[in-house]
């Protein structure tokens, strides 16, 4: 399985360098990889580097301008088995996405998108035609088990935060 860690903008320069949104909880792990993959092919990743937000990447074989330009607007992605470990109470988005979502004893549905716009990020929770969004507040999440595919929400705060879209 694959994991989009970026976004590629445009090239940067001449010598087909590529400028990279980073996707990713430490965009310092495009330093050590030694492997990319674009639409499914692997790339030999010659070196990445900070800059300004983004991560000026160099991959084997894209040596010119014209040549970078075609990789504008696509997505980075690295083997799940390159993935960084993350600190404690860290999780990966795709590891989230599927897991069961508890308010106390009651199920509320299933865990359909994490948006990330704002001083928090904003949980989208599924359930028939039914839509429920949280933010992922530390006083909210009681437990996050993606191994087991559950979060568990304290009640009292689901109540106070969640809001309601009907599909």
């Amino acid at each position: 399985m694959r994991i989009s860690i970026g976004y590629i903008s445009k090239p940067h320069g001449l010598k087909g360098e590529l400028k990279v949104l980073p996707e990713t909880y430490d965009a310092a792990i495009f330093k050590k990889l030694k492997e990319l993959y674009v639409d499914g092919k692997a790339y030999k990743a010659e070196y990445a580097k900070p800059a300004n937000g983004y991560v000026i990447v160099k991959l084997g074989g894209i040596d010119n301008a014209d040549a970078a330009g075609l990789f504008r607007n696509k997505t980075v992605e690295i083997d799940e088995k390159d993935r960084m470990k993350l600190p404690a109470g860290v999780h990966y988005i795709s590891d989230l996405i599927g897991c069961g979502v508890y308010a106390g004893e009651t199920r509320i549905g299933e865990l359909a998108d994490v948006l990330q716009n704002g001083a928090a990020d904003v949980y989208v929770v599924k359930d028939g035609g039914k839509e429920i969004m949280f933010p992922a507040l530390k006083d909210l999440l009681k437990k996050v088990d993606t191994e087991n595919k559950l979060i568990l929400l304290d009640e009292k705060r689901f109540n106070e935060t969640a809001v309601y879209n009907d599909k």
